[in-house]
C-alpha cells in the first residue's frame, strides 16, 4: 500500500486543503501518515518508525517541511524526506516569486512542483528550466466538514462516530457533511439551519440568509510598501511606479510581463538567476496591486449602501468603511470562513493576481450556496457565465463597478433571481471543482 505524508500544524487554510486531498486519497487505498508541527517530537519519532520510508510520498504545499525547519532536519545539510529518498510533490497556491529561497535551496530532481496559476507554470519553466517536474493545476473549493471539527479545527478521531484521519472525514454510515443538515452558527443570537442536502438549497432558506453579501480577506497596508519605494533611488522609483500604473491601467496584465518581462528588458545582459532574484525582490509590487483592486471593489460596494460581512484583518483603519454597513470579523480561519459563506446570499471575491487560475474562495462560495460575485481572468472566462452561474465584473474603470454594484443591489432586492444563479454555480462546482476531483487529477499528473 502506497503511503502519503501530509503536514498539519503549521497553515491553518493549507492543512484544510490537505485534509481534503487526504479524504479521497484514503478512500483510493492510500495510507495515511500525519506529521504535526505542534507536536515534533512525536511526530518525528512516528516518523521514524515507518517501514518502507523511502517508497512514501510527502505531499505538501508551499515547501512546508522543505524550507529548512529544524523538526524535519536529519543533519544540517540535508532533511528527513530526502534523507530517506521520498518522492516529493510541493503545491504552491502562489507566485514562484514568494519561493525563491525554498527553489534555491533545494534539488530539482527530487520534487514535483504543481502551480494553481498557468501563468505560474510559465514564469517557471521559462526562469527554472532545470526543474523539468512540474505542473498545472487549479485550486477547488472546500466543504465544512463539521461533524469531524473540534474546537482546535483539527479532525476528531472518535467523536460523533467519525472515522478519523487516516480513514477520512466521513460518519460512520458513510453520509458524507455535505449530504446532511446542518446548523451553522455566525453569532449567538443568530442561527439558521440550511439544508445542503442532494435535494439542494430551498428558496426560502437561500432568502433567509442573513449576511447579504460576504467578503474574506486582509487590508494590505500600503504603508510599508510605500516607505520601502520612497527609499529607492530616482531612476528605481520611476521604475516601479511605471509597474504599478501599467498593472492600474490593465487589470488582466499579469506579472510575468509587468515584472519579469520589464525587468528582462531593463536588464537585457543579466543572468536568470539574477532576473528572478530581482522578481522575489520586488514581489511587493504585486501585494500593492492586490490591496489598491481590493479596496476598489470594497469602496465601491460601501459606497452604494450594500450591507457587508468582511473577515479579515485591518480594515478598521479603512477611511472609506461606514461602519454602520459593516461587520468586521477579525479572524480568517477556513471553517470560519466557510460557516459564514452557508448563511451569505452573496459572496464577493476579488482575485489576486492569477490572470490564469482562480482563489478557491469562488468555488468554496458556490458549494455553500452562496451567489458568487468575481472579477474574471482568461481561464474562468472559459468556465464560468456570468448571470449564469456566477456574476463577473470588470476592474478596467470606475463605471464598471458602478454598474456592478447596481446588478448586486439588483440580486439582493430580488433573492429569487440570485438563488438560480446560486444553485447552477452550486451544481457546477460540486460537479468539476471540489478536492475529489483535483485529487483524481493530481494522482494523475503525479503518477502516484
Amino acid at each position: 500500500m502506497k503511503r502519503l505524508i501530509f503536514i498539519k500544524g503549521g497553515n491553518e487554510t493549507l492543512e484544510y486543503f490537505s485534509r481534503e486531498i487526504g479524504i479521497y486519497a484514503a478512500k483510493l487505498g492510500y495510507d495515511i501518515f500525519w506529521w504535526d508541527m505542534t507536536a515534533p517530537l512525536s511526530s518525528r519519532e512516528a516518523f521514524l518508525a515507518l517501514d518502507a520510508k523511502s517508497d512514501a510520498v510527502l505531499f505538501t504545499f508551499n515547501f512546508i517541511g522543505l524550507s529548512g525547519e529544524s523538526q524535519f532536519a536529519f543533519s544540517e545539510d540535508i532533511d528527513l524526506f530526502s534523507h530517506y529518498g521520498m518522492r516529493k510533490i510541493c503545491f504552491l497556491v502562489d507566485h514562484p516569486l514568494y519561493y525563491y529561497t525554498q527553489l534555491e535551496a533545494n534539488k530539482p530532481e527530487d520534487i514535483f512542483v504543481l502551480f494553481v496559476d498557468e501563468d505560474h507554470l510559465n514564469y517557471f519553466k521559462r526562469f527554472y528550466p532545470e526543474w523539468n517536474k512540474c505542473g498545472y493545476m487549479p485550486l477547488a473549493g472546500n466543504i465544512l466538514h463539521r461533524f469531524c471539527l473540534g474546537e482546535d479545527g483539527g479532525c476528531q478521531k472518535e467523536d460523533e462516530g467519525c472515522r478519523g484521519e487516516d480513514k477520512g472525514c466521513q460518519k460512520e454510515d458513510g453520509i458524507s457533511l455535505s449530504e446532511k443538515t446542518l446548523s451553522i452558527p455566525v453569532d449567538e443570537d443568530m442561527l439558521i439551519y440550511d439544508n445542503i442536502n442532494s435535494r439542494g438549497l430551498t428558496p426560502d432558506q437561500y432568502s433567509l440568509r442573513p449576511i447579504q453579501v460576504l467578503f474574506a480577506g486582509h487590508l494590505i497596508n500600503f504603508k510599508n510598501i510605500e516607505e520601502k519605494i520612497a527609499a529607492a533611488d530616482a531612476d528605481t522609483r520611476e521604475f516601479i511606479y511605471g509597474m504599478l500604473e501599467d498593472m492600474k491601467k490593465d487589470p488582466q496584465l499579469n506579472l510575468n510581463k509587468a515584472l519579469a518581462d520589464r525587468l528582462s528588458e531593463e536588464f537585457p545582459n543579466e543572468s536568470m538567476q539574477v532576473i528572478r532574484k530581482a522578481v522575489h525582490d520586488y514581489g511587493f509590487v504585486d501585494m500593492y496591486i492586490r490591496g489598491y483592486q481590493r479596496q476598489r471593489v470594497l469602496r465601491a460596494v460601501n459606497a452604494a449602501g450594500i450591507p457587508m460581512t468582511i473577515i479579515g484583518r485591518g480594515w478598521e483603519r479603512a477611511d472609506f468603511i461606514n461602519p454602520d454597513l459593516v461587520t468586521m470579523k477579525k479572524g480568517l480561519w477556513t471553517t470560519e470562513c466557510l460557516e459564514h459563506m452557508f448563511n451569505s446570499k452573496v459572496t464577493l471575491n476579488v482575485l489576486p493576481n492569477f490572470k490564469s487560475g482562480y482563489h478557491d474562495r469562488i468555488f468554496s462560495g458556490m458549494l455553500a450556496g452562496s451567489l458568487v460575485a468575481t472579477d474574471s481572468n482568461a481561464y474562468l472566462d472559459r468556465v464560468l457565465i456570468s448571470g449564469t452561474n456566477c456574476i463577473k465584473y470588470g476592474l478596467k474603470s470606475d463605471g464598471e463597478l458602478v454598474d456592478f454594484v447596481g446588478q448586486l443591489n439588483n440580486y439582493l432586492e430580488n433573492p429569487m433571481e440570485g438563488y438560480e444563479i446560486a444553485v447552477k454555480g452550486r451544481k457546477m462546482a460540486e460537479s468539476d471543482h471540489t478536492w475529489k476531483n483535483r485529487a483524481e487529477r493530481i494522482f494523475m499528473v503525479t503518477k502516484l
